[in-house]
């Protein structure tokens, strides 16, 4: 009698500590860099005809800057010891009434996101039959480390 108790009871606490262990051993969710706010020291927008391509870029010399051949960007001054500059091409458009506006920027992790507003003319809206390039500029605090750029814009149409 006393021999059968005891594996059923042996029974009862392997089955516990195997639950126990089941719940010890749940995945955690992996830990997601917290996004930071990045202040804009100065900001422009215009025309900027050497930018015929779309993109964003994270400039961070003044050699990079040159490179992108873009005086009206060049405008903005910027200490590249202390600072540098995101830039947002919308690239050649047909008419005007095209605009971009850089309203924030924040840092998730190693990535840098700029966010933008651009517009285009409204359907059946009288628009400057000449050939623009429009785009937007933002001093911020330089970076430390290596840094990705990416671009989340909202559109609107028209203003």
């Amino acid at each position: 009698m006393l021999h059968s108790k005891y594996p059923t009871r042996l029974a009862w606490v392997c089955m516990a500590m195997m639950g126990l262990a089941g719940c010890a051993s749940t995945p955690t969710e992996e830990v997601r860099p917290q996004a930071q706010a990045v202040p804009i020291f100065r900001a422009a927008a215009g025309d900027e005809p050497g930018l015929t391509r779309p993109g964003v870029v994270y400039l961070n010399s003044r050699s990079k800057l040159g490179d992108l051949h873009a005086p009206e960007a060049e405008k903005l001054s910027v200490d590249f010891v202390k600072e540098a500059m995101i830039v947002v091409a919308l690239g050649e458009r047909p008419t005007g009434g095209y605009w971009v506006r850089i309203t924030g920027v924040r840092r998730v992790g190693h990535v840098l996101i700029a966010q933008a507003t651009c517009s285009r003319p409204g359907p059946g809206s009288a628009a400057a039959q000449v050939v623009t390039h429009p785009f937007a500029a933002a001093v911020i605090p330089a970076q430390s480390g290596p840094v990705e750029v990416s671009l989340e814009s909202t559109s609107v149409e028209g203003e």
